[in-house]
């Protein structure tokens, strides 16, 4: 796909990636997901902050150092 070009199409759905879990699988594979996005997201605000010189998360304000349980 070229720079600048924009994807219109959906992002697939956990059932669309995997049609043989059962709804309760689904489920979990969700909640993983949705924490290791959690997770990917906290660690790129550090580097953000890390590089502008803030020692704090500008989402919640707490020192960036401070670690915080995953839930």
């Amino acid at each position: 796909m070229a720079t600048g070009d924009s994807d219109t199409r959906p992002a697939p759905s956990i059932a669309d990636l995997y049609p043989t879990l059962s709804d309760e699988e689904r489920a979990e594979a969700k909640e993983n997901l949705d924490r290791y996005l959690a997770l990917a997201l906290r660690i790129l605000e550090r580097l953000h902050a890390a590089q502008h010189g803030s020692p704090l998360d500008p989402q919640s304000g707490v020192d960036a150092e401070t670690p915080r349980s995953v839930p």
